[in-house]
């Protein structure tokens, strides 16, 4: 029982070890550099050390494609054509 319960909390401490995202790519992008909010999309979109999250990726795509960075603006149109984290929209 001992093992178990050894286990458990090893497992529980290495999920929440992983879900973070760089604490200071987090704060470029909080401060409004496009390419850093380009890049947590991409850690939300695919699920890098964080549980995926297709919203909060098209979240951070948005802030980045508001800006002009091509790249998000891409990505975020991707979104849009297959309904990933948004409602579906061809336009």
């Amino acid at each position: 029982m001992k093992k178990l319960s050894v286990l458990i909390f090893s497992l529980y401490s290495f999920i929440l070890y992983a879900q973070s995202i760089n604490p200071e790519l987090l704060k470029r992008a909080n401060a409004g550099d496009a390419s850093a909010q380009y890049e947590v999309g991409n850690i939300y979109y695919g699920g890098y050390n964080v549980l995926q999250d297709y919203k909060k990726a098209a979240e951070w795509y948005l802030k980045a494609a508001n800006q002009g960075y091509a790249p998000a603006q891409n990505d975020l149109g991707y979104m849009y054509r297959y309904g990933e984290g948004l409602t579906q929209d061809y336009k």
